[in-house]
């Protein structure tokens, strides 16, 4: 409470109240160095006064973000915080390492990435300290330094580590076998981070962590305690996966090693660890290059059991294992006669408000990744059962997802194409979709992958569909033109990287019923790709298919450019043109 009052009156009145406090904490670190055994209660008082006196804003991903400039940060540390984490583990107070973690944890972001670097053999030795709080101090201090970044750039890179990757490794699985910190989340998420930073430098050591994690995994799965310890324990496990992508033989090593815990997890059905389970086997297919051997194959049937399906906690991860399935061997699910079953799959999914989206995510894989003859003869059922959808319950959210899915189908097939499947339908269906559904939808899709791949669709709709370049459809023309040239103009929201790094790993509450929550793994996360290779730059297809369209009709398309849009797009359309070398005339 005494830190509360100090950091309240610090605010309002720095400079007296520095200057009090300071002489106060020279005394009690002059009372500390004539008896440091008997007096460590008094440089405890004092780091937390240091620490109260300086921190004037802070957040979880960087520390202190703003602080006391009347302190200063550096000699403290050096002389008082430094000799306390060099010590050995067992000598001196175990508070007063704890402090020390405390400080160096907090001041992170304005010590020297030198001093840093140079705590980190430090770190390690304290990882093995047999003290709960003290290792696990330390792992969050190792953890919370790796996170900071200068001028939006990560601090430390694998180079950094590189040189201690056998001690830091070392030390935090040492850690983990300390009878108090069997399934402690804080050194099981300092393992993630230091595997996420070396990234393809852990291959060398890959089979050795991924030999000990499967052997936790083993033991969790038998009894598990701490959520949080078994969601980094996956998390590490797809960090591996994940950097051992280049790596030829990394894949067999991998499965030899994570097949057994992973087979006595589905086996005993264990809801808390599937989830999980289906997101590093996804990582896994991915990692094969195709064809997938048998064993994979034989894995594919089960996925479309309805029982699986039944737990929301399973979905989006059996969505993006079946994703993986259909990027690495499309032509095998075809031909084993599963795509019935797949589609069996989108059906459920697009009923249910909580997973449609999910079920696009299907849809869209199959047209990504195999060819129209093998799921046209079904498209006349999807469309009646988007349709439905869309009459009966459309949201926000499932407008967007058509919406990316028909952008989909006309970039890849064509405009003419997609209008013949639908007005064989219905006469007509096409352009109304177009005017009711896709166009309005244009404004919610977001992210640079999706707008790019609405603003070819776009394209190709406006220049490679005759009968809306006619007089007739001017004004819808006119308005799909705004539309393309708003998503190629419009910049993407930046993500803040501390924020992102807050949210990785936090798992989300229970769903209704008792039924886990689906946690994501980050490191897990599907690949992304793009829709449409061929076109390089969105802004210069457009513009130069507005070009040649204007070119093979002189004189007709400028005046309706002029007519239809906002002086702000004729700019940016304008701008385009000289991007791409071309003139509308």
């Amino acid at each position: 409470m005494a830190c509360e009052l100090l950091k309240a009156l610090t605010g309002k009145f720095q400079s007296t109240v520095t200057a009090a406090v300071s002489g106060y904490v020279g005394s009690l670190l002059a009372e500390h160095a004539a008896a440091p055994e008997a007096a460590w209660k008094q440089k405890d008082c004092a780091i937390y006064l240091v620490i109260a006196l300086t921190v004037r804003g802070k957040t979880g991903a960087m520390g202190a973000t703003a602080t006391n400039e009347l302190v200063n940060i550096g000699d403290f540390f050096t002389a008082h915080v430094v000799p306390e984490l060099q010590a050995p583990p067992m000598r001196g107070s175990p508070v007063l390492k704890a402090d020390a973690l405390k400080f160096l944890t907090t001041f992170r972001a304005q010590l020297s990435k030198p001093a840093c670097l140079a705590m980190l053999p430090s770190l390690v030795a304290l990882m093995c300290a047999e003290n709960n709080v003290v290792h696990s101090y330390a792992a969050l201090a190792v953890e919370r330094m790796l996170l900071v970044r200068d001028g939006g750039v990560p601090r430390f890179s694998s180079s950094d580590l590189l040189p201690l990757r056998e001690a830091l490794l070392g030390g935090l699985f040492g850690a983990l076998t300390l009878p108090e910190s069997r399934e402690n989340d804080y050194v099981m998420k300092a393992l993630v981070r230091v595997l996420s930073v070396l990234g393809p430098d852990s291959r060398p050591v890959a089979a050795s962590c991924a030999e000990r994690l499967a052997a936790t995994m083993l033991e969790l799965a038998r009894n598990p305690r701490n959520p949080l310890f078994s969601h980094y324990l996956f998390e590490a496990v797809a960090v591996l996966v994940r950097h051992s992508a280049d790596s030829p033989d990394a894949a067999p090593r991998l499965e030899a090693l994570l097949f057994p815990p992973f087979q006595e997890i589905l086996q005993a059905d264990l809801v808390d660890f599937s989830a999980y389970v289906f997101q590093v086997m996804a990582q896994l297919v991915e990692l094969r290059p195709a064809p997938l051997p048998p064993q994979y194959l034989a894995l594919f049937p089960p996925l479309l059991s309805p029982e699986l399906w039944r737990r929301p906690g399973n979905v989006p991860a059996l969505v993006r294992l079946l994703q993986a399935y259909l990027a690495r061997a499309p032509a095998e699910v075809v031909a084993a006669g599963h795509l019935q079953g797949v589609l069996g799959v989108f059906q459920k999914l697009n009923a249910s408000k909580a997973h449609d989206h999910e079920g696009f995510f299907i849809l869209n894989a199959l047209v990504e990744f195999l060819p129209p003859p093998a799921w046209a003869e079904h498209l006349p059922t999807v469309w009646s059962l988007l349709l439905q959808r869309l009459q009966s319950s459309r949201t926000q959210k499932y407008t967007r997802s058509f919406t990316v899915f028909l952008a989909l189908l006309l970039a890849k097939q064509g405009p003419a194409w997609v209008a013949a499947g639908l007005d064989g339908v219905q006469a007509g269906l096409f352009a109304m979709l177009v005017e009711q559904v896709w166009l309005t939808g244009l404004a919610a899709v977001a992210g640079d992958t999706e707008r790019k791949l609405a603003a070819v669709a776009a394209t190709k709709l406006l220049t490679e569909f005759p009968p809306l370049a006619s007089d007739a459809a001017a004004v819808l023309w006119g308005r799909l033109l705004e539309a393309a040239v708003v998503l190629l103009v419009d910049e993407a929201e930046e993500a803040q990287p501390g924020d992102a790094e807050e949210e990785e790993g936090r798992l989300p509450t229970a769903a209704a019923g008792g039924t886990p929550a689906f946690a994501r793994l980050a490191s897990a996360a599907r690949p992304e790709t793009q829709p449409v290779p061929e076109v390089r730059d969105a802004r210069k297809f457009l513009a130069a298919s507005i070009a040649r369209m204007a070119a093979a009709q002189p004189g007709r398309l400028a005046p309706r450019i002029a007519a239809m849009l906002g002086q702000a797009s004729q700019a940016a359309l304008a701008q385009m043109c000289v991007e791409a070398g071309v003139a509308v005339v």
